[in-house]
């Protein structure tokens, strides 16, 4: 409510929107509002076409891939899984968050029974984790990958 709020607030004076957009957009997916997140998403998309910082493709495609693997739409979700990998050729700000919402889409593709499309999100993750030399969990999805080519 208060993302909405400041969006609003934002745009009626003329400001950017793009940050509190994609913070509602993240309110909004961890809500399962899915058709909320993908507008704001999509309202980023533009935004940040707009102001030419193309470093935000790959995450706002990742965003997006999860929804369509929740909404198991598998054909948008493989073109949305092509602009994540594009995607990482711009990519200079690597976030944790970005590695998890790729290894979550993995992990909704697995459920669906989808696993060329697991492999290929986790696969994905792990070049982000690796990238982040990081912590949350690099080792969850290295176990991702080893349960799917096992």
């Amino acid at each position: 409510r208060h993302y909405r709020s400041a969006c609003e607030a934002i745009e009626s004076s003329g400001g950017n929107v793009l940050a509190s957009r994609l913070n509602l957009g993240v309110c909004c997916l961890h809500l399962r509002l899915f058709g909320e997140a993908r507008d704001c998403f999509e309202q980023s998309e533009r935004s940040w076409k707009a102001l030419g910082i193309r470093w935000l493709k790959g995450m706002g495609a990742a965003h997006l891939l999860l929804i369509e693997a929740a909404e198991s739409r598998w054909e948008v979700w493989d073109d949305q899984c092509d602009k994540v990998q594009a995607g990482l050729v711009d990519l200079t700000h690597v976030q944790s968050h970005f590695a998890t919402i790729l290894t979550v889409a993995g992990e909704q593709a697995i459920l669906a029974g989808e696993m060329d499309r697991a492999t290929r999100a986790a696969g994905l993750a792990d070049v982000l984790w690796r990238r982040l030399d990081a912590t949350p969990d690099p080792d969850e999805v290295r176990r991702l990958l080893s349960a799917l080519v096992a």
